[in-house]
């Protein structure tokens, strides 16, 4: 039998109702219910006592909610430090794999990224706690450790905060004006009247629902969460490529970004949704929120792997005093010069353009060497030393490039043998294989966002991504069994029988060393009327009209010649085609200030003569 309501003294009616204006508990006949009063008072000027005003909130059965709680599940601190052992198994995973990929040493690259990550936990604005259960037993408080999650049991350290004493209740109805005899206690008619109950905790929460908006926490809510974000960036799988890539700076391996990207997106790397190569035995412990964390969506920018790297690098430098080396650069900037199809020659002068506006080789700027200071207020560092050196190098071959043939729109053609410029292929040439080289491969089909959709794919790309998704999604559930036959899908439709000739038809293409297939475009490999049309046409020489854009300018537009070479920048780097126009507008004007620095010093020369 359920409890009696409370009945109208007057009229025994059960039904009770909240009038809207004046905030009174009225019964179906009108009277008012009496002893119950809701006070609101507003002013407009506060005094220097506050009103405390009491809320009535919901009794939880906390017994019971923790009988319904799944007793395998981690929270709290412990599962925390479980979110880190699974981060640790997975970067032993990526380790090995990385190993066979590129055929690396396993056992000191191995022992680097062990001693590395040991550095990154001890560098986290929010380290790990120990291993709470075992941490807890060895302490006084073992005693009142839950053993479902393994954090304090509150029920044993505050039994008040479940059970409210009846004097609270009593000085609260006194507070409230419930004085004298004929007044009944709250609790009692919470506990005769569910209906009333929740009358009276409807009209306490709109009471001091104004009040709450205005409180100093809700102002600063917004501003906590995003140091809190920030906080939680430098612990997330991201954190982990940080970790192989400094690792491979430790053994000067030259690697770019984009190929971790790469190998994560082809699903050579686990990094995309990796909770299925952890053993149950982790898996059964992770919440839902944690799932989330340790299963990206898509692999991380360039950019954001650089910061990661680049942090690690200078915290490991000024705590521990270790020194991560310089970057291989000549590996890299060959790889630079080949990815627009150039020569030895385009090599040699990026090479030049780099020293002349001294890149900074270093994963920081703290790591590099300051500048020479010819005066006191000169700098010791340039804007932009802090980008990623395949940046860098991209951009000083896009520069040399901007210097031979302009991209402004305008021809320009050298008038002599001996000039560099008629080594180089015609700039039609050069922008038809860029642009060719533009269009959507199987690299770009694996991207995580990718570049076309499958209206656009050709029958050949349709047939390389089915034989991929044939490659990885079967074994995601059950790897063993897709390869032994137990599987269901792997028994009916044996797809691991058949050769998937494509794949290794593009890993055979990619890897033969380009050649370059251009002609020079020096005077004498034109025909002599092209000849004649061109020196009517008073072509200017190479570097003799430079265009610098300002990209800060959001109206203007860059020619089609200069954004196609962004571009190819841009998709080697995988940093966007904004980035590198800023990066080498910056080096333009430091070649146009050490210019005048020389002919200053040349000027000054012939004075002093």
């Amino acid at each position: 039998m359920g409890k009696q309501r409370q009945r109208c003294p007057i009229c025994q009616s059960t039904k009770w109702r909240k009038d809207a204006s004046s905030g009174r508990v009225l019964c179906s006949e009108g009277h008012i219910l009496q002893n119950y009063r809701n006070e609101t008072i507003e002013q407009t000027e506060f005094g220097a006592y506050a009103m405390r005003k009491r809320v009535l909130k919901k009794q939880n059965d906390r017994q019971g909610d923790a009988g319904r709680a799944n007793p395998h599940l981690y929270h709290g601190s412990r599962a925390k430090f479980h979110y880190f052992q699974c981060l640790q198994l997975l970067l032993r995973m990526q380790v090995r794999a990385l190993c066979l990929e590129w055929n690396l040493l396993l056992k000191e690259f191995e022992v680097i990224c062990r001693d590395l990550w040991a550095l990154h936990v001890s560098l986290l604005p929010n380290p790990p706690p120990p291993e709470p259960y075992y941490h807890a037993q060895d302490t006084a408080q073992g005693d009142n450790m839950d053993k479902t999650t393994g954090s304090l049991n509150p029920r044993q350290v505050q039994p008040a905060l479940n059970e409210e004493p009846d004097e609270l209740l009593e000085s609260g109805a006194s507070e409230s004006g419930l004085e004298g005899d004929n007044a009944l206690p709250r609790q009692r008619i919470l506990d005769s009247d569910p209906m009333l109950a929740a009358l009276l905790r409807e009209a306490s929460e709109s009471s001091s629902g104004g009040s709450r908006s205005s409180t100093p926490y809700q102002e600063d809510k917004a501003h906590r969460q995003k140091k809190k974000e920030v906080r939680n960036r430098y612990s997330k799988p991201a954190a982990n490529i940080s970790i192989l890539m400094l690792a491979c700076w430790q053994l000067r391996v030259p690697v770019t970004y984009m190929d971790f990207i790469s190998l994560i997106n082809q699903y050579r790397l686990p990094y995309l949704e990796p909770t299925h190569l952890l053993p149950s035995s982790l898996t059964k412990h992770l919440t839902e929120t944690t799932l989330l964390a340790l299963s990206p969506q898509h692999a991380p920018s360039a950019v954001v792997i650089h910061s990661l790297t680049s942090r690690l690098a200078k915290l490991i430098k000024q705590r521990y005093n270790i020194h991560t080396p310089e970057f291989n650069t000549a590996p890299v900037l060959w790889r630079a010069v080949r990815a627009f199809n150039g020569s030895a020659l385009l090599y040699s002068l990026s090479k030049t353009i780099g020293g002349i506006v001294s890149l900074t080789l270093n994963v920081n700027r703290s790591l590099a060497p300051p500048l020479p200071r010819q005066k006191g207020y000169d700098p010791t560092y340039h804007i932009g030393d802090n980008a990623p050196p395949e940046l860098s190098l991209i951009a000083c071959v896009c520069l040399v490039l901007k210097m031979i043939y302009g991209l402004d729109g305008r021809d320009q053609l050298p008038k002599d043998t001996n000039d560099p410029a008629s080594s180089f292929p015609p700039k039609g040439e050069l922008l038809a294989e860029l642009s060719s080289q533009s269009v959507p491969s199987l690299s770009d089909i694996l991207l995580s966002r990718p570049a076309c959709t499958s209206l656009e794919m050709t029958d050949s790309d349709v047939d390389k991504y089915l034989n991929f998704c044939e490659r990885v999604l079967p074994r995601r559930d059950d790897p063993e069994g897709a390869k032994t036959g137990f599987d269901t899908i792997a028994r009916h439709f044996p797809i691991y029988q058949r050769i998937d000739q494509s794949e290794n038809q593009e890993s055979t293409d990619s890897a033969d060393v380009p050649h370059s297939v251009f002609m020079p475009m020096g005077v004498l490999s034109q025909p002599p009327q092209d000849a004649a049309r061109s020196s009517e046409r008073q072509a200017s020489l190479p570097g003799e009209n430079h265009v610098i854009y300002n990209t800060n300018d959001i109206l203007g537009a860059i020619p089609y010649d200069y954004e196609t070479v962004l571009e190819a920048a841009g998709s080697w780097t995988g940093i966007g085609k904004e980035d590198v126009g800023g990066l080498v507008e910056r080096y333009e004007r430091r070649i146009i200030r050490w210019w005048e620095m020389i002919r200053r010093g040349e000027d000054s020369g012939k004075g002093g003569a």
